[in-house]
């Protein structure tokens, strides 16, 4: 049984994919994941993971959730279990962009580091599907500390814009381009014929255990939701 507060509840509630995993001082005791009815199944499956982990709610001491960008409607329930929880549990409620987790996944890579070596001063490139031909991005450097350090705004932008911004940003420091395509296909795919370099795909799908890790690192991290979207713009 884990030591009581020593076990993080990660949740990924922005895509069409409901990922979400408990874990422990050694790493993730369970984990599940779902396409469909995310609402009914976030609370059933915290429910089996304190059963089959033989813990209480009350042992939980962080929750890491996504607040964005993505689904408006997977985002606030996330975000309002992470609330619930911190409430209920005495848990410390830590809110993750969609950016943050994929830059930190990334940056501690083979991949990342092996690009870097031949694009000295180089920025990675964050970009996420959203909905269509539309797409959301946010640059970062890696700091001293080795740590994703965001390089201005997010943005939301048509491919056309997206192809116009990554050109452009990467004339001034080269661009190592990450994250998904619609349905999580290849971002290359998504972008064929651009003439950008990559991060191979298999290092882009954000693995749930990351925002497990990245809830360790200091630093305050809000519940503030990230939506960059009007509300109802899955619906347009």
């Amino acid at each position: 049984m884990a030591k009581e507060k020593q076990l993080t509840l990660a949740a990924d509630t922005s895509g069409d994919l409901l990922k979400m995993a408990l874990c422990g001082k050694t790493g993730i005791l369970r984990r599940s994941g779902s396409s469909r009815r995310q609402e009914e199944l976030l609370l059933k499956f915290l429910d089996s993971f304190l059963a089959a982990a033989r813990v209480k709610l009350s042992d939980i001491g962080t929750v890491a959730v996504i607040r964005g960008p993505g689904r408006f409607t997977g985002i606030r329930i996330g975000l309002t279990m992470a609330a619930l929880l911190a409430r209920l549990a005495g848990a410390r409620a830590v809110g993750i962009t969609v950016f943050e987790a994929l830059a930190f996944q990334l940056m501690g890579g083979r991949a990342w580091r092996k690009w870097l070596c031949a694009h000295k001063g180089g920025r990675l490139a964050v970009v996420a599907h959203a909905f269509r031909e539309e797409y959301f991005v946010a640059l970062f450097r890696q700091g001293k500390d080795g740590r994703p350090r965001q390089d201005g705004e997010p943005h939301w932008f048509s491919r056309a814009q997206l192809l116009e911004f990554l050109h452009k940003e990467g004339q001034s420091a080269p661009l190592l381009c990450a994250g998904t395509g619609e349905k999580r296909t290849p971002l290359s795919q998504a972008l064929q014929g651009a003439g950008l370099d990559f991060a191979p795909h298999s290092a882009c799908l954000l693995e749930i255990e990351t925002l497990a890790e990245l809830a360790k690192q200091p630093g305050k991290r809000s519940l503030e939701p990230l939506y960059l979207k009007p509300a109802k713009y899955e619906l347009l």
